[in-house]
C-alpha cells in the first residue's frame, strides 16, 4: 500500500482507459475519483498486456462545455516518470473546474509518444479543504494558477503551506513557475489580528513552494500570498487568498 507524497493518501484505481493494445489505468491519491484542486496521480501502462516500467506518461485532461466547442485544461505534470517506490508513473494534477452538467472532462493518454489512448470521460469532484486561486495578469500577459497542496486540513498552532504556481497564455498548455517570491499574510477573520510565527514559502523545485502559517487560536483564518516574479508583482492588489478553520 503506497500514499501519495502530498496528499499522504492512499493511491486508488479510478478507471482504465483502453486503446488496442495499450491500456492505462489511472490512479489516484485523492479520493475514488478526480478532486478539485490538487491530486497526487499515477498511471500504470500495459501494452499487449505487459507492464510498462521506462520511460514516461503523458497526459492531457480537456474540458468542454459544448460539444466539438473549444475546451480548456489544467495544471497537469509534464511527464509522468516511472517510481519503483508507487510501481507507477507519477505525478500530478491540479484541476480548476468540477463537472457538472454543462461542463464535461475527457483526457488524452500517451505513452512514450507511440501509443495513445484518448477522449476518455471523467469526473472531478469537490472535496473540503481543496482551494486554488486563478487571475490574470493584463500586464504581464500570463494567466496565473495558484494551487493549495497542504493543509487539507488545519489545527491550531503550526501548519505546514505547501502551494504550486503555475503560468499558461491559453488556458491550454501550462508551466511550473520557478524561483518566485512569495510573502504571507496570516490574520483571523473576526477581529482581524495579524499572526506571527509564520515562514514565508520558498522554491522547492517543479514549481512547489513551501513555508508554514500559525493558527494561534481557534476561528477561521485567511492566508493571503502575495507573489514577486523576476522582481515584478504577479498577484492583484487583493491576492490569492486561502481559506482555514482551526478549532
Amino acid at each position: 500500500m503506497f500514499t501519495g507524497p502530498e496528499t499522504n493518501a492512499v493511491y486508488l484505481k479510478l478507471y482504465s482507459a483502453v486503446n488496442d493494445s495499450v491500456r492505462f489505468d489511472v490512479y489516484s491519491a485523492s479520493n475514488y475519483e478526480m478532486q478539485y484542486g490538487y491530486n497526487d496521480i499515477g498511471f500504470r501502462v500495459f501494452v499487449n498486456g505487459a507492464e510498462k516500467k521506462t520511460g514516461y506518461v503523458k497526459y492531457l485532461p480537456m474540458m468542454y462545455h459544448d460539444v466539438g466547442g473549444p475546451g480548456h485544461s489544467s495544471p497537469v505534470s509534464e511527464k509522468y516518470y516511472y517510481s519503483s517506490e508507487y510501481d507507477m508513473f507519477t505525478g500530478y494534477a491540479c484541476f480548476t473546474m468540477l463537472s457538472d452538467s454543462s461542463a464535461f472532462w475527457f483526457a488524452n493518454y500517451n505513452y512514450n509518444d507511440e501509443l495513445a489512448a484518448d477522449s476518455v470521460f471523467f469526473r472531478v469532484i469537490y472535496t473540503a479543504g481543496r482551494q486554488l486561486s486563478y487571475w490574470d495578469d493584463i500586464y504581464g500577459g500570463n494567466t496565473y494558477c495558484l494551487t493549495l497542496v497542504k493543509p487539507m486540513a488545519s489545527v491550531i498552532g503550526s501548519n505546514v503551506f505547501t502551494v504550486i504556481l503555475h503560468r499558461t497564455t491559453d488556458d491550454k498548455h501550462f508551466y511550473e513557475v520557478d524561483s518566485a517570491e512569495m510573502r504571507l499574510k496570516t490574520y483571523l477573520e473576526t477581529g482581524g489580528s495579524v499572526s506571527s510565527g509564520g515562514l514565508n514559502p520558498v522554491w522547492k523545485g517543479g514549481g512547489m513552494y513551501e513555508g508554514s502559517v500559525n493558527f494561534n487560536k481557534t476561528g477561521t483564518w485567511h492566508v493571503q500570498d502575495t507573489i514577486y516574479y523576476h522582481n515584478n508583482k504577479i498577484t492583484k492588489t487583493n491576492p490569492p487568498d486561502f481559506v482555514f478553520t482551526a478549532d
